[in-house]
């Protein structure tokens, strides 16, 4: 893991402690890192099942053949 010095704002890292229930800065702003890269995911999967990858599953035929 590499060490990075960079500024950051007290009240906002407080606030971002507060919400994510982490008890460091390292752990504050590892969590929300990760909850970033998981928001990311959530987006890209929502854009997935848009463009239709899962448009087969509300076929009748395929649901039939699925519980088979």
């Amino acid at each position: 893991m590499a060490k990075t010095t960079i500024d950051i704002d007290a009240a906002k890292a407080a606030k971002a402690q507060a919400i994510l229930g982490t008890d460091s800065l390292r752990s504050t702003v590892d969590a929300a890192l990760q909850h970033i890269i998981a928001e990311r995911a959530r987006e890209q999967f929502v854009e997935f099942a848009a463009a239709g990858a899962f448009a087969d599953l509300l076929d009748p035929a395929t649901e039939e053949a699925l519980w088979k």
